[in-house]
């Protein structure tokens, strides 16, 4: 915390509070064990900074809502229950520390099926009962493994439009290969190509960088297809590269606009001329510089965009690239603050001289702010300075049968956020 105080004279002003932070590192080691039908235990790698919380998401990767588990910050596993048996879950770990929070590292898992909903694999069709694996996310390798001839699918190369794959096989066990990938972002298709039985690499390219895609490879033998192998990858930033800065030959979006904005997400949406781009890129920062930027790739017939997980009453900077051909087009840019969740001031035990103040504010505040006035002008406004932890005060002192106009307001990055009012009226 930084305290800033005003000196005149042997006079001293109340102290101004915010915070600061060196940022944190970026989480790793995401897996996923214990995998039954309704239920996966989450583990990660422990940060070596301490930390307040951290924030992990879920929900089904093809529809459902999202469901948030808070978990310590010295705890570095979590259960998650009451899931669907044959689900396919994408989960997002984040880390939180005052008001700084880490890039999310992102995995999914695939529940199991029940006995009672399990069926007999067709020859020529995919298994239906998933293998139980651990599954590494956003780290530079991965490596998979599953029941049959085919093993160590590992990610060997990454750029910010490519991955590179090698995997293990006996020698003409397999007629070919096949290989399916998806992005973990969005309703891309899946893309699925194959290879000779006798080749053990492969490279996808024309990826979107920034990206967590689902890896699945598959061996097929006299038209029979092997128990897949499964893997996440996350394609490089482009600032990883000088060779992506900006051009001013590459066309714009168009209609940059956010909307439905609250305390913790809004909405954003673009307009662009169809096939003018390969895909968009979407970088947001917090203009106060805490907390890691948050980048999102979007395909190109791909134009809108839900942007969670914010810190209520932020500024947030928006920036929109278009994609050709790996090269970034101008920004769009668009700056916003999320609404902050400051609510329910009420007035309590009134007195002839006295009455009690209570707020409910989610987010992390650094202070309170509260302004008291007599209706007719008569008496000295009132101002107390609060920390960000306490949500109620005694006002004492007052005079007696008095009407009083009262409004609080927050303080989040130093910035005072929109004020709630209310009125009360002494006893006699």
């Amino acid at each position: 915390n930084i305290i800033l105080i005003a000196l005149r004279g042997n006079l001293k002003s109340i102290g101004s509070t915010t915070s600061a932070s060196t940022g944190l590192r970026l989480l790793q080691g995401l897996r996923f064990s214990e995998v039954t039908p309704t239920t996966i235990s989450v583990a990660w790698e422990a940060p070596l900074a301490p930390v307040d919380m951290f924030v992990v998401n879920y929900n089904p990767k093809t529809h459902g809502e999202t469901q948030q588990v808070i978990v310590k910050g010295d705890q570095n596993t979590v259960a998650l229950t009451d899931l669907k048996p044959g689900t396919e879950y994408v989960v997002t770990l984040m880390a939180l520390q005052g008001t700084a929070r880490t890039e999310p590292l992102v995995g999914s898992v695939t529940t199991a099926i029940s006995r009672e909903e399990a069926v007999t694999p067709h020859p020529y069709g995919r298994t239906t009962v998933p293998v139980s694996m651990i599954i590494e996310a956003s780290v530079p390798e991965f490596s998979g493994s599953g029941d049959g001839q085919v093993s160590n699918l590992t990610v060997s190369k990454v750029t910010s439009n490519a991955i590179e794959l090698s995997w293990m096989a006996e020698t003409g066990s397999y007629d070919y290969f096949i290989i399916k990938y998806r992005s973990e972002l969005g309703a891309e298709d899946e893309t699925e190509f194959s290879m000779p039985g006798d080749v053990l690499t492969s490279e996808l390219k024309g990826l979107s960088p920034s990206t967590p895609y689902k890896i699945t490879l598959s061996g097929i033998s006299g038209g029979r297809l092997s128990e897949p192998l499964s893997i996440i990858a996350a394609t490089e930033s482009l600032d990883n590269t000088t060779a992506h800065s900006p051009s001013t030959e590459i066309a714009k979006p168009e209609n940059f606009v956010v909307t439905n904005v609250t305390s913790t997400s809004f909405q954003l949406s673009w307009a662009a001329q169809s096939g003018a781009f390969d895909s968009f890129l979407l970088t947001i920062k917090d203009v106060n510089g805490l907390g890691r930027p948050l980048r999102i790739s979007h395909q190109a017939d791909q134009h809108t965009a839900d942007v969670t997980g914010l810190v209520p009453g932020t500024d947030y900077k928006i920036d929109l690239y278009g994609i050709v051909q790996g090269q970034l087009s101008k920004p769009l840019t668009e700056i916003t603050r999320t609404e902050s969740e400051l609510d329910n001031l009420a007035v309590s035990d009134v007195t002839s001289g006295s009455f009690r103040l209570s707020w409910t504010a989610e987010g992390r505040f650094e202070n309170f702010v509260i302004e008291i006035t007599d209706s007719d002008g008569l008496f000295k406004p009132l101002t107390y300075t609060l920390p960000g932890d306490q949500h109620s005060m005694d006002i004492p002192d007052l005079p007696a049968a008095t009407d009083y106009e009262i409004s609080i307001y927050g303080i989040i990055h130093g910035q005072p956020t929109k004020p709630l009012h209310t009125e009360a009226h002494t006893g006699t």
